[in-house]
């Protein structure tokens, strides 16, 4: 949408929706488990801002940045160019992951805690007014530890992201781009990780096999010499 050169302005959990994909028996390798897609453009804007109506209804506060609530339309722009309102996107973009990976953690039931229930309006915004209170910042912070359980994969990438997306100053946030790169970046990292560490294992295996085929051979050469010691007194017993 950002390379288009549109800014959505409305996003939120609500606005995603999954697209099923078509199952191909005769092509399994091509099958198509399908995609989340974005919907509801109705408050969708030029990403310069140049047809947002000051006095329309933008978007639902919950997920809209605190400097786009505060100031106008000409203010922002003055303060933050008209590249501004793709940060705009961007806060949106981290609150509704932050509030998807809260859900996780409590469907999973890693977490519990009443104030945190996304059941209403209100419990969303008072999760917004936390993370923009710092409380994602804190690594120790009881919200940011919801959070970690509720991510899935590349843990430390997407709290780096969620907390730049959530900047207060618009400037700060990532781009869209930016975001994508990250990802990337980071699952390539984590595969890499991942070899490595199988690596580590099987070296740490062939270690193991080692010393155990060494004890082994210890101990067959002490019964050979066991056994070779005892055998002449077999011997003469017999005779």
């Amino acid at each position: 949408i950002h390379a288009r050169k549109f800014c959505h302005m409305d996003l939120k959990p609500a606005n995603v929706m999954f697209r099923p994909g078509v199952h191909d028996s005769a092509h399994a390798d091509d099958d198509d488990s399908g995609q989340y897609v974005l919907g509801d453009f109705g408050m969708a804007c030029r990403a310069d801002g140049s047809d947002i109506d000051e006095d329309a209804m933008e978007g639902d506060c919950r997920y809209l940045c605190p400097r786009r609530l505060e100031l106008s339309v000409d203010d922002f722009v003055n303060k933050y160019s008209r590249e501004g309102f793709r940060a705009v996107d961007m806060f949106a973009l981290g609150i509704s992951a932050i509030e998807i990976a809260v859900s996780n953690a409590m469907i999973a039931d890693l977490s519990r805690e009443p104030t945190l229930s996304l059941d209403t309006k209100t419990t969303a915004r008072d999760l917004r007014e936390r993370v923009l209170a710092g409380e994602l910042l804190n690594d120790d912070s009881h919200l940011c530890r919801i959070v970690q359980s509720g991510i899935r994969h590349n843990c430390k990438t997407v709290i780096r992201i969620l907390r730049t997306c959530t900047a207060l100053d618009p400037s700060e946030r990532p781009t869209a781009h930016d975001v994508i790169t990250l990802m990337q970046r980071s699952e390539i990292c984590e595969s890499d990780q991942s070899a490595l560490e199988l690596r580590e294992q099987n070296a740490a295996l062939m270690e193991r096999n080692c010393l155990l085929l060494k004890k082994f051979q210890s101990l067959q050469q002490k019964y050979k010499r066991l056994a070779a010691a005892t055998q002449p007194k077999l011997e003469l017993q017999y005779l």
